[in-house]
């Protein structure tokens, strides 16, 4: 299956876009400073993972299902799990076994590291070890439910398109009412809205590759001033406060228009940088959090005192970057073989051939 690599890079941008906004925030509230962060409200980055999951989902996997029905479905759990356990496992063991009786003021228990192995930290039902895990822990529940939501989506009349879309978007929106940003502020709500943030955006995300499987208005969205002003009114969007919710909507027409780019656009995302990013993204987003902790204490051992705001940016931009060769090194020996190991085994156990997912 070919490839669709300005989304890949969109993938990477995202992840990077988190790092940033972390070190932004960890190294304010450390430093005693109020400055503004280098990216704002870095948590729609979460969201826009969670509409590219579902069309990427619906990319790789809607073949799959209108051919062989719900004998695909174990397949797909499967290697759903052989992508994103392993490194899960290898990161949460590490940080039991640097802290194993204490972790940021919270005592572990049997049942913490079952739920961060188990990735069921999302739910909000024990202490989060690694803390930007939950976004993916909550992906299960979108991969749990992909039929019924393929159906609705993907296979259904558009009747029931439209349907799942207004759904999707009433749960956006009453979300939003209740004065919660599209962050992880939604958890004192409890952990249903949670799952209600992320299946709604995921939904999103496979109406959006119906949309773009259907071709209508590819003249329109492929176009370079069409995605160029798309691009800007999200940043505007975005650093003018002006509401995660319609940021949140923007994201499955942003995809869709990237996905059908043949042009300088698609050339842009598609450079060799950017598609790095998207290769080792989840290796990013999954261990960033433990070595900006780390690389903050190391700081403050060299130097107690506090730093300069300029200081302060500096070392938020170095160690952003610091991050990408520990992700490639996580991805090349962990999260790659790990994946490409568990996947043999599903090949051996089931001879008939599905496709991989990105």
């Amino acid at each position: 299956m070919k490839e669709l690599r300005g989304l890949t890079s969109l993938r990477g941008i995202a992840a990077l876009y988190v790092v940033v906004y972390h070190f932004s925030n960890t190294i304010a509230h450390t430093q005693n400073h109020n400055f503004k962060a280098l990216v704002p409200r870095g948590h729609i980055a979460v969201d826009l993972f969670f509409v590219l999951s579902g069309f990427v989902m619906a990319y790789t996997y809607a073949a799959d299902f209108r051919q062989h029905g719900i004998k695909a479905y174990s397949s797909f759990l499967s290697k759903r799990a052989a992508r994103i356990l392993p490194l899960n496992i290898f990161i949460v063991t590490i940080l039991l076994l640097l802290r194993p009786l204490e972790f940021d003021g919270k005592w572990f228990s049997n049942w913490t590291a079952i739920c961060n192995l188990g990735m069921i930290q999302g739910l909000n039902v024990c202490y989060n070890i690694n803390i930007p895990s939950w976004s993916v822990s909550l992906e299960w529940f979108s991969y749990l439910a992909f039929p019924v939501l393929l159906t609705l989506c993907i296979f259904s009349r558009r009747g029931l398109l439209f349907l799942a879309i207004f759904a999707a978007v009433v749960g956006l929106v009453a979300l939003c009412s209740h004065k919660a940003p599209l962050s992880t502020d939604s958890f004192s709500l409890g952990a249903w809205w949670g799952i209600v943030r992320c299946v709604s955006e995921f939904s999103l995300g496979l109406a959006a590759y119906r949309l773009y499987q259907s071709g209508r208005f590819k003249a329109l969205l492929s176009s370079d001033r069409f995605l160029s002003g798309l691009t800007l009114s999200i940043i505007v969007i975005t650093a003018g406060h002006l509401g995660d919710l319609f940021a949140a909507l923007l994201f499955p027409v942003l995809i869709v228009a990237i996905a059908h780019n043949n042009s300088l656009g698609a050339r842009l995302l598609g450079s060799y940088p950017l598609h790095f990013l998207g290769v080792i993204s989840y290796s990013l987003y999954m261990i960033h959090h433990p070595l900006l902790r780390l690389e903050i204490y190391l700081a403050s051992i060299v130097h107690p005192s506090a730093l300069s705001v300029p200081a302060c940016y500096a070392f938020i931009i170095a160690g952003s970057l610091s991050v990408i060769v520990p992700s490639w090194i996580s991805y090349s020996l962990v999260e790659r073989p790990s994946r490409s190991f568990l996947r043999s085994g599903l090949l051996a156990l089931r001879p008939s051939s599905f496709a991989d997912s990105q």
